[in-house]
């Protein structure tokens, strides 16, 4: 699977699922009708999720048609099919992680180009940053790229799992994922909707 490809398109989608409310105005209706801003967020973000976890289950099942021609059914069956299920939860955990930071980038910009354009920077430069940053702290024990999501997403085997990398996978994920998901809705209560 591509990540990179993978995460640019997703980048793309969310912004224009999460920005284009704002920009067509259909945002000041939802709230205007006495909806809670918390409800609204929600169901927001509840529907970027989902988005995530289509379109990784859309990608993996292509990953599947076209890995199996290629690297034949033995080879496949025997290195990469064991493990299926297990890579396809981490990806899905990954995919709506970095889902959720596109939505706060979404809902920061509340512009098309600049959301879009924001995403695409973290998605380009932001492990290229934490690679820099494990140079300079290189003395002390500890990677700061083990713990951003699009490096353990890069860096996520198709086999032979350790239990250290399942463990920090998903309490690094879930971690941004919280993170994201509380910037982004306290942004969303405070802001105001133009």
């Amino acid at each position: 699977m591509d990540d990179c490809l993978n995460v640019f398109l997703d980048s793309v989608l969310v912004s224009i699922f999460v920005i284009q409310e704002f920009g067509s105005g259909s945002i000041k209706n939802l709230v205007g009708k006495g909806y809670s801003r918390r409800r609204i967020f929600l169901s927001k973000l509840l529907s970027v999720m989902v988005l995530a976890i289509l379109f990784q289950a859309a990608v993996l099942a292509v990953s599947i048609c076209l890995g199996i021609p290629f690297m034949g059914w033995e080879t496949f069956s025997k290195t990469v099919w064991m493990d299926a299920a297990l890579y396809a939860a981490l990806q899905m955990i990954y995919g709506v992680t970095v889902a959720v930071i596109f939505l706060l980038v979404g809902e920061l910009t509340r512009n098309l180009a600049a959301g879009i354009a924001v995403s695409i920077g973290v998605l380009l430069f932001s492990s290229t940053l934490t690679a820099g940053l494990d140079l300079v702290f290189h003395g002390l024990d500890i990677q700061l790229s083990n713990y951003w999501v699009l490096d353990l997403m890069s860096s996520c085997p198709v086999t032979d799992f350790e239990t250290g990398f399942l463990v920090r996978s998903i309490v690094v994920s879930l971690a941004w994922l919280v993170i994201a998901a509380v910037l982004a809705a306290a942004h969303f209560q405070r802001a105001d909707l133009k």
